[in-house]
């Protein structure tokens, strides 16, 4: 048996998110401190310590592992995923409550956009989006419409970005845009890590009456990439930490 009696029945790809969010908050973590919060068994531990050293994601250590600094321009959408994803799930349940029927709504490619579009959305909503797993998410919603925008396909991040997809963005006047960001700059702006996906984000935002940046508290510690927007472009944020004093001083008055 891979597990012991008292395992907690998580599938690897929780256990292995569960593992990350660990190493987030103390930057290294032991084997015994694993199995002691996973309740499960040293060799499962073990394997997926590797696979996600494999991705890029940690450093394995003699009875343990530390926490690895990563790119985020190289990291595709099956690692972004993984990384913060109790905070990205946690935002994506406070904005599923600014979504109201028959509104026209704009959703990136992000990690954060795709664990919002897992949430029940309300009737005869409009969502047009780049990227192609939140668009497969949202289809499962009967009650909604869905538009994945054209483009080439970054395959990295499986979002479609280029002239197409702008141009088709162009075509709608949203409700909302919701947006994230991979760093958020004091006196700059937003910016990704990616030129292109910066760009069809721009392109969202500026066709909306409502601009709403979804971002985990880690981004305002990292800085550099494309610009998507200034920071007064941004109506209201949705983080997870709404008591971080740098946050508090970049958004004063538009966390909600």
């Amino acid at each position: 048996m891979e597990e012991n009696n008292n395992q907690n029945n998580l599938s690897k790809i929780e256990r292995q998110r569960t593992i990350l969010n660990l190493l987030t908050d103390k930057t290294s973590i032991t084997l015994m401190e694993i199995e002691n919060y996973l309740d499960c068994s040293r060799i499962t531990i073990q394997r997926d310590l590797v696979e996600l050293e494999n991705k890029g994601l940690l450093n394995r250590v003699h009875g343990g592992a530390t926490l690895k600094n990563f790119d985020l321009a190289n990291y595709g959408h099956d690692k972004r995923l993984l990384i913060q994803s109790d905070k990205k799930k946690k935002i994506a349940k406070k904005v599923i409550s600014l979504i109201k029927s028959d509104m026209y709504i704009f959703m990136d490619a992000s990690s954060t956009s795709y664990f919002l579009s897992e949430q029940i959305f309300p009737d005869n909503v409009r969502v047009v989006t780049s990227g192609i797993d939140t668009f497969l998410n949202l289809q499962k919603n009967k009650n909604i419409q869905v538009v994945l925008t054209g483009g080439k396909i970054n395959p990295l991040n499986r979002t479609l970005v280029g002239p197409e997809a702008i141009s088709i963005i162009k075509q709608f006047h949203f409700n909302i845009a919701f947006f994230s960001a991979d760093s958020i700059i004091k006196n700059k702006g937003v910016y990704s890590s990616d030129e292109e996906a910066a760009a069809v984000a721009s392109a969202g935002i500026e066709h909306s009456n409502k601009r709403i940046l979804l971002f985990d508290s880690s981004k305002v510690h990292i800085h550099g990439g494309a610009k998507v927007c200034d920071l007064d472009v941004v109506d209201n944020i949705v983080t997870d930490d709404v008591r971080n004093p740098h946050i508090l001083s970049l958004f004063e008055g538009k966390i909600l």
